[in-house]
């Protein structure tokens, strides 16, 4: 990018917060099986997608329980259904990774306006932020509650930017995820891969304009334009 963007708009799981203790967590409600457990989090996000392609739409936690029961169900895993809820609601309490509250302290010094966007609850949200003192850096904070879809549907991010009111390419989105890289980029907006937790960007989608090791590096990059 040659320019600074109008908006910067963050992922906020996994890419602000770190969940792996709450993968913990489950993984000893699932006997101990981190396989499991990271299975887990893949099926909430391929269900959060079945729900879109049927024009469906459930609460993100409500999927999150759903594939904890799959997964458990399927293994023959016997569980407390409240416990296991309680756990994963646990997920709003995760602390954020250790760059993220400098990085975004020096972009709002810089003048740029931060929101978030994210495909959990917006009853999540304020806890998620609020909890690590970084809701004095955001200025709007949005859900796919708003929008009735799940990312990456190409109408979630443009939905976004019109609740924004601005374009798609006037947006830097930012995610640790290859498949929310993916969507963005598809209807035009720029973008930035955080690596996170060993995951990759998907191949045969488009490049992101940025590909950092974590929001420090990329925020000083920002900066600079």
């Amino acid at each position: 990018m040659n320019e600074r963007p109008k908006v910067i708009i963050l992922d906020i799981i996994e890419t602000l917060l770190d969940i792996e203790g709450i993968k913990g967590r489950v993984a000893k409600l699932l006997n101990n099986r981190q396989d499991l457990s990271n299975a887990w989090f893949a099926n909430i996000l391929l269900y959060a997608q079945v729900d879109t392609v049927r024009d469906a739409y459930h609460d993100f936690w409500k999927i999150a329980c759903a594939s904890f029961e799959m997964i458990a169900q399927s293994n023959h895993i016997e569980y407390d259904a409240n416990v296991a809820f309680e756990l994963i609601k646990g997920i709003n309490q995760s602390p954020a990774h250790a760059d993220v509250a400098d990085a975004l302290a020096s972009l709002k010094s810089a003048g740029y306006k931060l929101v978030t966007f994210t495909n959990a609850s917006k009853a999540g949200i304020h806890i998620q932020l609020s909890s690590n003192h970084l809701d004095q850096y955001i200025d709007q904070s949005l859900s796919t509650d708003d929008i009735g879809y799940f990312k990456p549907h190409p109408h979630t991010y443009i939905m976004t930017a019109k609740m924004l009111d601005v374009e798609p390419q006037d947006c830097l989105f930012i995610t640790s995820h290859g498949w929310d890289v993916a969507g963005a980029n598809t209807v035009g907006m720029h973008t930035a891969f955080l690596h996170r937790n060993r995951y990759a960007l998907y191949p045969l989608a488009p490049k992101p304009d940025y590909n950092e090791v974590d929001l420090q590096a990329l925020a000083d990059k920002l900066i600079a334009l």
